[in-house]
């Protein structure tokens, strides 16, 4: 028996693209500018829970720092918007009643909110630690391990207070004066070139309560995203995303997930399937998604998935599911008979 696909190109939820928008916003820098950069859309998808690339993000947050001369950019990302504060991930860690609870739990679901993801928390001698055992996605990525480090502490000072530092880090990051640009971490005693990233936590502190605001409102969470998909189930997560270009090309996919077009065209042929049809997959479970929504319309469903004009579409959905956009919407809030609704 074959082994599945392995996750070989890293995703992570687009509410975690977000914390890097805001950041950028808030101090002033074009975010536009850069998401270009990398090749990716310049706007946040509206649906947080779906999956984005996640090597353009830890690259633009390299880029970022050296160009906009922020040392400690990645760390003020993490300090602007929490994990606690991610749309996504809020709602998984909010009822969590002590420390130790809301850490456990925060690494039980952290490996689905982006690929790759291995946080634990665990007894080392007569010491507790927080730390994140995953593989490196980026070769001596600073930025990232700044925020990640920073995103662990800010989860204990949820319990401990925001005057809380770890009094000994190591981390994974060769010796850099970066590292002590990193308020959280600045008075800390600091171990580089470990094999994990991770610090150590006082054992009463994981007894302690921890309450979180939670927000009213939040994102619904979609049973169909999978951040450690096949290759196959990738491609069809990825493509939404793009989208607001337009005509989402080959090409804008081999960008992002750093695969040659040639190549991606015949890893998708070896599957025994084409990019068009994965396209038109994407859209076709994109617009069905979208004609749930009462509140949608046809234009605006066209245009969300990239058509020039309504017309366009209705044809499309029309081949895709035999039935027009209006039909499909007709069956889905009375799947029963129609004469009965």
């Amino acid at each position: 028996m074959s082994k599945p696909d392995k996750p070989e190109i890293p995703l992570v939820k687009a509410a975690f693209r977000k914390q890097f928008t805001i950041a950028m916003k808030a101090m002033g820098i074009d975010s536009k500018h850069y998401y270009r950069r990398v090749r990716l859309p310049v706007n946040d998808p509206q649906d947080l829970e779906s999956p984005v690339p996640l090597r353009p993000i830890y690259r633009l947050a390299n880029i970022v720092a050296i160009e906009e001369g922020l040392p400690e950019f990645g760390s003020i990302v993490a300090r602007l918007t929490p994990w606690h504060k991610v749309e996504s991930l809020v709602p998984l860690i909010g009822n969590s009643e002590t420390l130790g609870e809301l850490i456990n739990t925060f690494c039980e679901h952290a490996v689905n909110q982006r690929s790759y993801a291995e946080f634990r928390l665990y007894k080392d001698n007569a010491d507790s630690w927080f730390g994140y055992h995953g593989p490196i996605v980026l070769k001596n990525d600073v930025q990232i391990e700044l925020y990640r480090i920073s995103s662990m502490i800010q989860l204990v000072q949820l319990a401990a207070g925001s005057g809380w530092r770890p009094r000994r880090v190591e981390l994974r990051m060769p010796k850099l004066i970066t590292s002590k640009a990193c308020p959280l971490i600045s008075q800390s005693e600091l171990t580089f070139s470990s094999e994990v990233s991770r610090f150590s936590i006082p054992e009463i502190l994981l007894k302690l309560p921890v309450s979180l605001n939670i927000p009213e409102t939040l994102p619904s969470h979609s049973s169909d995203y999978n951040i450690n998909g096949s290759f196959i189930q990738t491609l069809r997560q990825i493509m939404p995303t793009f989208f607001e270009r337009g005509s989402c090309k080959i090409e804008s996919i081999a960008d992002v997930t750093e695969i040659g077009v040639r190549t991606l065209q015949r890893r998708i042929k070896a599957h025994g399937t084409s990019y068009n049809a994965l396209l038109g997959e994407a859209r076709f479970s994109l617009a069905k998604s979208r004609l749930a929504d009462p509140a949608s319309t046809t234009t605006g469903i066209a245009s969300q998935l990239g058509y020039t004009d309504s017309a366009h579409f209705i044809r499309a959905f029309r081949r895709w599911s035999g039935m027009t956009p209006g039909e499909f919407r007709k069956n889905v809030r009375c799947p029963e008979a129609k004469e009965k609704c």
